[in-house]
């Protein structure tokens, strides 16, 4: 019943999923308040919520949630390409944005 995506199994299988990453992400959390650097919460919060919904919305797309893992990460992979490597006139020509 869990694979049926209306039944009460599944979304109670979801609910435990969701938790779980939410208790996962908390203990992260307080790993970086024990540190003695300073990191900003703020952006790395708004990052990884950003990237939960974005993995959760292409995963409902694609009906695969490692599908949509990989397209997020060759999406990022090309972004930091672009970021690091594409610096002279030719390469932002031939590189599309």
């Amino acid at each position: 019943m869990k694979t049926i995506k209306c039944s009460p199994a599944h979304w109670e299988n979801e609910k435990n999923r969701v938790c779980a990453q939410i208790r996962q992400f908390v203990e992260l959390m307080h790993i970086f308040e024990m540190q003695s650097f300073h990191v900003p919460a703020a952006p790395l919060i708004t990052i990884v919520l950003a990237l939960v919904g974005m993995e959760a919305l292409m995963s409902e797309f694609f009906n695969d949630s490692v599908t949509a893992f990989y397209v997020i990460i060759v999406v990022w992979i090309a972004d930091q390409f672009d970021s690091v490597c594409c610096r002279s006139n030719a390469s932002k020509k031939h590189w599309l944005k």
